[in-house]
This record gives structure tokens, sequence and C-alpha cells, in this order.
């Protein structure tokens, strides 16, 4: 077996370093919105959900607007627990709401089928 280059080096370090983002950014939203509803939030019923789900559901406009109230709702709740700005650089607040996004957006859509049926 031949000894590993340049190139299988810097290839482990991207997957090392991609497999930790994607750990920081789970933790993250997990953390946020374990059940879908942030720490401190009131408890919404599903058919409350769905109809805000609904008014989103074919608005891209709305879907980037929803993105960007997130990022910000995220970072505002990271710096009031007392999260480091360094670490709140080193995140994309946008993936991260981007992610919440289509968790939301998956779980809405399988309560409408199931009413569809």
């Amino acid at each position: 077996m031949s000894a590993p280059t340049f190139v299988d080096e810097v290839e482990n370090v991207v997957d090392e370093v991609s497999a930790w983002g994607l750990e920081v950014i789970d933790h993250v939203i997990k953390t946020l919105a374990p059940d879908g509803r942030g720490y401190g939030q009131t408890v919404v019923n599903i058919e409350e959900q769905l109809v805000e789900y609904r008014k989103l559901r074919n608005d891209p406009d709305a879907w980037v607007a929803w993105v960007q109230a997130k990022a910000i709702e995220i970072q505002n709740t990271l710096v009031n627990s007392g999260v480091g700005v360094d670490t709140i650089s080193a995140l994309d607040l946008t993936d991260i709401a981007t992610a919440m996004m289509l968790d939301y957006s998956s779980k809405m859509e399988e309560e409408l089928a199931k009413r569809m049926i």
C-alpha cells in the first residue's frame, strides 16, 4: 500500500471538516427547535400551523422572508444565550434557517397529505 498523497490528505481534512460542520449545524437546529418550536414559544396546534404554512406554501418571496427572519432569530437566540461572536460567525445562519425551513415544510406536507386521504 502506498503512502497517502497530498491530495488524499486534503480530501481527508475536507471530509473531517464537513462532518464537523454538519454536526454543529445539526446540534444548533436541535437545540433551537427540538420539536419544531423554539424555547419559550407557545405551542400551536396542528390546524393553526397548517393555516400559517398554507400562506407560505406556494410563495417563494414569503419563504425567502421566512428564512431571513429565522436566521436573524437564530442569531439573536445565540447571542442571548451567551454564544461567542466567533462561534456565531463560523456558522452559516442562512443554511441553518434553510434546513429548519425544509424540516418544517416536510412535516407540514405530511400533515396536508394525511388530510387529503
